[in-house]
């Protein structure tokens, strides 16, 4: 994900996972699903919660609050919100509630420690993490290898 100038301000779809606020880009945003209980996949690593269906496909729901290190209060639970990423890759993150759209000015960087998390910004003193939807399937499964079909 190329990080905007300071001129350029993009608009970021941000929610509330646990006590964290995390952003993607709004254009990367293909719907939003209620209250659903992933299928667990067997021998996922931690962050990758399960499948749940959205319209008529299976989405895989990675939970970003794995990805910076933090547990889920509930695992198991229903997640409140997924929020379904556009791509080939067809994944989901598990978050409690939408926050809002912002449009965002990144001039402030500060790089995080997670391979997802592009960068940390304070927005009205609260620090929202915008996450790479590039890079949250590697970041989510680690050194995993997903299999790949044989031609």
């Amino acid at each position: 994900m190329a990080i905007p100038t300071e001129e350029e301000a993009r608009d970021y779809f941000v929610f509330r996972a646990g006590q964290k606020l995390f952003g993607v880009p709004a254009a990367k945003v293909a719907g939003i699903a209620e209250r659903k209980v992933p299928a667990p996949l067997p021998f996922a690593p931690r962050a990758v919660l399960g499948v749940v269906g959205f319209q008529g496909r299976m989405v895989t729901v990675i939970d970003p609050l794995a990805l910076i290190g933090e547990l889920r209060s509930k695992p198991g639970a229903a997640i409140q919100l997924v929020t379904v990423l556009n791509g080939d890759e067809q994944l989901g993150l598990a978050g409690d509630s939408q926050e809002e759209i912002l449009s965002l000015r990144l001039n402030a960087i500060d790089r995080s420690q997670s391979p997802a998390v592009v960068i940390s910004i304070e927005h009205h003193d609260r620090e929202i993490m915008v996450l790479d939807p590039a890079r949250l399937f590697a970041a989510a499964i680690g050194r995993i290898e997903r299999r790949r079909r044989r031609s």
